[in-house]
């Protein structure tokens, strides 16, 4: 079912950033590569890639746990022949984490389409300013954005509605014409729903909780939206 066979007037497709327009896991992958290329000379000779990227990929949690702890576990959970400090990790990070950030298959050419459709874009996300910031411009995404919108800046953060009526004010768009598309159903799905705005559900990052109303919308491929919103 399209969203137009709900009588849905859409102007407006706002998206969450990481683990939606991004692909975490391929992201974390590619840093695990780049950390072991550079760090190599420090480590064992014994420990592998993924050996590497076990540690790095647990310690991120999907992007949920605090850096400060997957830091520390990188320091005392890999073999090292010279251990880095704290600072050290922490400044590779913050350097590399947005140059290493894949974006799911499509992303361009569906929000292409969407502006060939004269749909307004968004971004709404929770994190840090600085940080994503640099992974909207490192993966080329700005230029598609009329507004982008995270929490560190806005001071409120998903679920909270509010962070979806800034995002709505400063488009000059009405809840009931605006889908937003995110992938974990608290934050994203039951946080726009409670704003007013129509949700679509990026499937198979999180499972859906139980006690939670089922998703009206889903997709589990970007270029998937294009057929939704005909």
């Amino acid at each position: 079912m399209s969203l137009n066979d709900l009588h849905l007037t859409v102007s407006c497709v706002v998206f969450d950033l990481d683990n939606t327009l991004t692909d975490r896991s391929a992201s974390i992958r590619q840093f695990a590569w780049l950390f072991y290329r550079d760090f190599r000379h420090a480590l064992d000779e014994s420990i592998t890639l993924e050996a590497v990227h076990q540690v790095i990929e647990q310690g991120d949690g999907g992007g949920y746990r605090p850096k400060e702890t997957m830091f520390l576990e990188i320091q005392t959970h890999m073999q090292w022949i010279k251990t880095p400090t704290i600072e050290i990790i922490s400044d590779y990070w913050y350097r590399m984490s947005a140059q290493s950030m894949q974006l799911r298959p499509d992303v361009h050419a569906t929000l292409k389409e969407l502006l060939h459709r004269d749909l307004r874009l968004g971004i709404i996300t929770n994190g840090k300013t600085d940080v994503q910031n640099a992974t909207i411009d490192a993966t080329y995404l700005r230029e598609y954005f009329s507004i982008v919108v995270i929490s560190e800046a806005s001071g409120f953060r998903k679920p909270d509605p509010q962070i979806f009526n800034l995002a709505l004010s400063v488009l000059n768009v009405a809840p009931q014409n605006a889908v937003y598309i995110g992938d974990h159903p608290q934050s994203d799905v039951e946080g726009a729903r409670n704003a007013g705005l129509e949700a679509i559900w990026f499937a198979g990052v999180h499972p859906w909780p139980e006690t939670l109303p089922p998703p009206q919308h889903q997709i589990t491929q970007m270029a998937q939206l294009l057929e939704l919103l005909v």
